[in-house]
């Protein structure tokens, strides 16, 4: 990863202290959003590295469109029912799935499951 800026960087320590005392959540959640952001960044570095730009790609694509089907059924209100919006996300995450073979389902199931892992053991 040469070349690039490093994962975890402090460029004003005040502001880094603000937002670790702040009361607003927004604020204070913000070294949260900046830690998932470089895992997730690393994780695609891994991934590029181990399997290729194909399944980084698939990954991507995957998680954005389960990102944005997420946010567009927040927004609406407590209705279950789908908009064609969902449909057409859901159809195009389908046939994301439905394309891999054995193999690279496994693959894409790992590159999930170390995304979402909790680390909570204290170690």
């Amino acid at each position: 990863m040469r070349g690039r800026e490093p994962l975890w960087k402090v460029n004003d320590q005040a502001a880094r202290l603000a937002e670790l005392v702040s009361d607003d959540g927004d604020l204070k959640e913000a070294p949260l959003r900046r830690d998932v952001r470089s895992l997730g960044r690393l994780l695609g570095e891994v991934l590029k590295e181990q399997v290729g730009n194909e399944l980084f790609s698939a990954v991507e694509e995957l998680r954005s469109l389960l990102i944005e089907r997420r946010e567009q059924h927040a927004g609406r209100e407590t209705s279950e029912e789908k908009t064609g919006d969902e449909h057409q996300l859901m159809d195009r995450a389908h046939r994301i799935v439905d394309g891999l073979n054995i193999a690279q389902a496994h693959r894409m199931t790992k590159a999930f499951a170390i995304y979402f892992e909790p680390r909570w053991d204290g170690q």
